[in-house]
């Protein structure tokens, strides 16, 4: 049996009215929660734009400047970076709010640290495609080859130049006599 007339704080209010704004309230939270996760995997995209493409340190500097925590920031990033999960993970993104998006995005973590994955983004870098800082790592990258390649240059003609002398050889044919003669005394205590 239904009661047609129900009181509240506000006087009486018919059941009709009351199912109905608790309906268009439900509607409204479930509009809202989609609209928060997609405006949250827009700003991690956005963020991650900036991680690209700022020097080595700042992003910090940038995400204070926004007046939000860095913390915040990297789990924008996350979610913006697990975004295939998210929708792999639910039938609809609108019965996903960003509470559960953050649940999902910790469970693949545990899952790729578990198998030791990292995402990755298999793209080709080119120097038209590539940003500020894969171009600056590259560079220093670089650098250090170029430097490790000069050092053992130099030291492979010091150990040319080192064999070429006399007494080197000498002093590794006593080594190997010296090697041969222990080796041999211990070959024959073991028949």
């Amino acid at each position: 049996m239904l009661i047609a007339n129900i009181k509240t704080k506000e006087g009486y209010m018919c059941i009709n009215d009351i199912t109905t704004e608790i309906i268009a309230l439900q509607q409204q939270i479930q509009e809202a929660e989609e609209q928060s996760l997609q405006k949250a995997l827009r700003i991690g995209e956005l963020l991650s734009y900036i991680k690209e493409n700022v020097p080595h340190g700042e992003f910090g500097n940038v995400v204070q400047q926004m007046n939000m925590q860095v913390r915040t920031a990297q789990r924008y990033k996350e979610l913006y970076a697990h975004k295939d999960a998210l929708i792999a993970n639910t039938t609809a993104m609108s019965h996903l709010g960003l509470q559960e998006a953050y649940k999902i995005v910790d469970k693949e973590k545990k899952k790729q640290k578990a198998t030791n994955n990292k995402p990755s983004a298999s793209k080709k870098i080119t120097v038209a495609t590539a940003t500020i800082k894969e171009l600056t790592v590259f560079q220093a990258t670089e650098q250090k080859v170029f430097v490790g390649f000069e050092m053992a240059a130099e030291e492979l003609e010091y150990f040319l130049q080192f064999i070429k002398d006399k007494s080197f050889k000498r002093t590794l044919e006593d080594r190997v006599k010296k090697f041969y003669e222990q080796n041999r005394l211990l070959i024959t205590n073991k028949n």
